[in-house]
C-alpha cells in the first residue's frame, strides 16, 4: 500500500499523466529544434483546457490560448480549411545541378493543380500555389523543407543553423523532393463574443489544485466578453468544454473572444 490520502493519490495520478504528456511534446519540439518559451500552447479539445495550464508550467510556457467552440475545434478546423492539392517527386541529386529539373517539375505541378481546381468548380484566380523542396546535406538521413525562392542554398543553411545550432558553409547540399500544394481558401464563419467585458457573477464550486482544495468561481463562458479579466482560480465552463486557471494565473478575452491565460509560477 503507498499509504496516501484520495486527495495525494488524485494529485499524484495527475502529476504522472502531465509529466507523460510533457515529455512527448519536448521530444517534438526538440526534433523540430523548438523552444517552447518562445512559444504559446495552443488547448482545445473536451479537456485540453482543463490541463493545459498545468503542462505550460512543466514546459516553461507562459501563456495558454483557449479558441472559441474548443471542444469542437478539430470539426471546425475541418469545415475550415482550404480545399488543397499537394504534388510532390523524390529528385536525389546535387542542388547545384537540379536547376532544370527543379524548374520543369513545378511547371508540370503547377498545370496539374490549376486543372485539379477547375475540375471541382473553383475559381483558379482563388488559387494560391507554393513551391517547396527538402533539402539536406550529403550524407544526411533527414531533410528541411525549403521555399522556392530567392538562395535555396543560404536559406537551407539560415534553416538547418536555427533548428540545429550549426549549418557547414562547405559541405555539398542535396536535393531529395520537389513540392507544390495549391491552397483554395474558404470564407471563415466566426461566432460573435458577447460585447460585455464584464464577467457575470459566478457559482462557485471546491476544486483540488497542487497546493490544496480551492473555494474557486465558475464563469459561464457566454458571458465573458473582451477585455474581462480573471485572476485565478477559477474555471470556465461551456457546453463541450471546461477551462481551468490555476492558482496564480490569470485568464483575459482577447477582442476575438479568445481565452488567454497567463499561466504564473
Amino acid at each position: 500500500e503507498l499509504q496516501l490520502s484520495m486527495d495525494e493519490t488524485i494529485l499524484g495520478l495527475q502529476r504522472v499523466v502531465r509529466a507523460s504528456m510533457a515529455k512527448a511534446m519536448r521530444l517534438v519540439l526538440a526534433r523540430r529544434g523548438l523552444d517552447p518559451r518562445e512559444y504559446a500552447v495552443l488547448a482545445f479539445g473536451g479537456a485540453g483546457p482543463m490541463h493545459a495550464w498545468a503542462l505550460a508550467r512543466e514546459l516553461g510556457v507562459r501563456t495558454v490560448i483557449v479558441p472559441f467552440l474548443p471542444g469542437a475545434f478539430s470539426a471546425y478546423g475541418i469545415l475550415v480549411s482550404p480545399i488543397r492539392s499537394e504534388y510532390s517527386r523524390s529528385v536525389v541529386r546535387p542542388l547545384e545541378r537540379a536547376a532544370s529539373v527543379m524548374r520543369h517539375t513545378i511547371e508540370e505541378f503547377r498545370e496539374k493543380a490549376i486543372s485539379q481546381v477547375v475540375a471541382q468548380g473553383l475559381d483558379s484566380r482563388r488559387a494560391r500555389v507554393e513551391a517547396s523542396v527538402d533539402l539536406r546535406f550529403r550524407g544526411q538521413s533527414y531533410e528541411i523543407n525549403v521555399p522556392v525562392r530567392g538562395d535555396l542554398a543560404k536559406a537551407f543553411r539560415r534553416e538547418h543553423r536555427r533548428r540545429y545550432g550549426y549549418a557547414s558553409p562547405t559541405e555539398q547540399i542535396e536535393l531529395v523532393t520537389i513540392r507544390l500544394v495549391a491552397r483554395v481558401p474558404r470564407l471563415i464563419p466566426r461566432p460573435r463574443p458577447p460585447t460585455s467585458g464584464v464577467a457575470l457573477a459566478p457559482h462557485r464550486r471546491h476544486a483540488l489544485f497542487d497546493d490544496g482544495w480551492h473555494d474557486t468561481p465558475v464563469y459561464e463562458r457566454g458571458g465573458l466578453g473582451p477585455g474581462t479579466t480573471i485572476e485565478g482560480p477559477a474555471i470556465v465552463s461551456e457546453d463541450h468544454a471546461t477551462t481551468v486557471v490555476p492558482p496564480g494565473g490569470r485568464l483575459r478575452v482577447d477582442r476575438s473572444g479568445f481565452l488567454e491565460i497567463s499561466v504564473g509560477q
